[in-house]
């Protein structure tokens, strides 16, 4: 006797009710795999040694009962216990339902309907040809900068900025001198005389 058989038989002596395979995989140790349990009740089975009934498709088990009054139990009793087996697999199968079903809700409550769909599809249109037409009239406007132009340009920028940056300096060092003999905070002072900071994120870049 394996030991599959021998647990699978086990467990019917002592629970002594019907059970299905999924109740089974549930109470026996992870280390039987639901296939080998299904071969056990299988030769159980064959042995004449366990029941087995369908159930709209589902197939309950339970140990047969030997001839003695002390396991003689009511047919009443076996029929409420096979009832309530089989109204729990189907409790089972229709909980797993429910929750594919859920998924596919949530899936498409987020997708857009054919309606939502067209009416984004028009304004992205529109957006677009809002920016094809914008895009051409500044093409046409454009003018050509020469390579003169351009450079006279660059080299006004840099000397301004040059000379931002030494004016700068210059009042920098001016309210360092004035902060040494000055009893309160910088940003008092700064206050005081109207003084607008600009600090070094803000200073604009020579050019490259």
């Amino acid at each position: 006797m394996s030991k599959e058989v021998k647990a699978v038989l086990e467990y019917s002596e002592r629970t002594n009710r019907p059970y299905s395979i999924n109740d089974l995989c549930q109470s026996l140790p992870k280390e039987f795999s639901k296939t080998a349990l299904q071969k056990a009740l299988s030769q159980l089975t064959s042995e004449n040694r366990i029941k087995e009934k369908v159930y709209n498709k589902q197939k309950i088990y339970s140990i047969i009962q030997k001839p003695s009054a002390e396991n003689d139990v009511p047919k009443a009793v076996q029929e409420c216990e096979l009832e309530t087996i089989q109204k729990t697999e189907t409790l089972k199968q229709l909980e797993q339902k429910l929750k594919v079903n859920e998924c596919e809700l949530k899936k498409h409550a987020s997708t857009l309907t054919l309606t939502e769909a067209r009416d984004r599809k028009n304004e992205l249109q529109e957006s677009v040809s809002r920016l094809e037409s914008k895009l051409s009239q500044l093409s046409q406007n454009a003018k050509p900068i020469s390579q003169a132009d351009r450079d006279k340009v660059e080299k006004d920028y840099e000397t301004a900025v040059k000379a931002f940056r030494s004016r700068k300096r210059i009042c920098t060092d001016i309210l360092d001198s004035i902060l040494e003999n000055y009893p309160k905070k910088k940003s008092v002072l700064v206050e005081e005389i109207g003084l607008e900071l600009d600090d070094e994120k803000n200073t604009p870049p020579l050019v490259k």
